[in-house]
């Protein structure tokens, strides 16, 4: 696949980079090894801001020349600090603030060392974090998460502001150095931000209407890819439904309590079960994990959610538990179900909605946390209550 990097070195655009190792692991391949420098990420991670201050300045002091010496060409500047912030304390906290303050000094002073009259500054950050119970996260569909700024300055930049996606951050650099629009771009050069005369405005038109040309012919209609999946998925989501709802109607007609119990029951599974996930910071959203060292934590409290909740349920219902873990989990199954037809649980051509496939994940954990219980609760009853022994003559 076609990259800024890997265009630049096929025309002979000299390319530095300082920063973290994603660059070499991402686009090594096309990096010259003398032009790249990479961070200690070991100081990186560290869990006070004045510390992650102390080594943003550092680094700043170790970039500045770094970038400074390198030829003209794509020069890429990683400020991370304020990321790390973000993960430890949340995107609205006093010490994502120092922090982001001490990341924006330190780009003030690459640009100061770097602008020359002849230099196009890109400015921009991958991504926001939430404010989550002291700390933040990304990767779900928030708004804080989703909106971020993005500032073009220097040559060949007019004044102005306007919304753009990330997707047209490539094309637009493209533009800028003179080199090919990728092959793989699904973004758009962003000529309102840009100073062009009618000539080249017209020759980048055409170049991005040639290359729209070349992804449409070579990539499959998004919407037709969609109803095509959608419509794949339709008869195996029908058949889990009508599963899951026969299972609930069979619970709920063989479980042997009344009915106000069974509600009952039911809505102290939910309000123990949303109790617990709003507490122990779970979420439909991967913005909720943090990191991704968090991930199976977030699984494990997801499963301890489910399981009190149940116990919980068990105590309101008293008997018929097995009949009340069917009852929850057809409960959950249908949502399952629905959300297999939407998006689909699996990557195939399109990525799938990543809030809702979290969602169906955490909902299949606890239909196994579910049935698992509702075996040993179960289990434990039959015992308690079996009947004990006349004592013997």
């Amino acid at each position: 696949m076609q990259s800024l990097f890997s265009i630049a070195k096929q025309h002979g655009v000299p390319v530095a980079v300082f920063g973290s190792d994603f660059w070499s692991r991402a686009f090594g391949e096309y990096l010259d090894p003398s032009h790249v420098r990479e961070f200690n990420k070991e100081q990186h991670e560290i869990d006070d801001p004045e510390t992650l201050i102390a080594w943003q300045n550092s680094t700043c002091d170790e970039m500045i020349p770094f970038l400074a010496a390198q030829p003209k060409g794509l020069l890429i500047a990683g400020l991370t600090a304020a990321d790390e912030a973000g993960h430890d304390w949340g995107g609205k906290s006093e010490q994502y603030e120092s922090v982001a303050r001490a990341v924006d000094a330190c780009l003030g002073r690459v640009v100061q060392a770097l602008d020359d009259g002849d230099t196009t500054f890109v400015i921009a950050s991958d991504h926001g974090h939430i404010q989550r119970r002291g700390h933040g996260g990304h990767g779900g569909s928030e708004g804080a998460v989703t909106n971020v700024p993005l500032l073009l300055v220097g040559k060949a930049i007019k004044p102005g502001q306007g919304m753009a996606w990330q997707l047209d951050i490539a094309p637009t650099i493209a533009a800028l150095l003179g080199l090919p629009i990728p092959a793989s771009n699904q973004g758009t050069i962003l000529f309102d931000a840009l100073d062009l005369d009618a000539h080249n405005q017209q020759a980048l038109e055409l170049r991005m209407i040639a290359q729209g040309k070349v992804f449409a012919e070579r990539t499959p209609n998004r919407q037709v890819t969609e109803q095509n999946e959608r419509s794949g998925r339709l008869l195996a989501s029908l058949a889990a439904g009508l599963g899951f709802l026969l299972a609930l109607g069979f619970g709920i007609t063989r479980i042997p309590v009344s009915k106000a119990k069974l509600f009952w029951a039911v809505a102290t599974f939910l309000a123990v079960y949303a109790g617990l996930f709003y507490a122990l910071g779970l979420g439909y959203s991967l913005s909720a994990i943090i990191r991704e060292e968090y991930l199976n934590s977030f699984f494990l409290r997801n499963i301890a959610a489910a399981a009190v909740a149940f116990l919980c349920a068990s105590f309101v219902a008293k008997r018929g538990l097995l009949w009340l873990g069917l009852i929850v989990i057809a409960l959950f199954g249908l949502r399952v179900a629905i959300i297999h037809y939407r998006t689909g649980l699996f990557m195939q051509t399109l990525m799938p909605d990543l809030d809702l496939g979290l969602t169906a994940y955490l909902d299949l954990l606890s239909i196994f946390t579910v049935a698992v219980t509702a075996c040993l609760a179960a289990l434990v009853a039959s015992r308690l209550n079996r009947p004990k022994p006349a004592p013997g003559l």
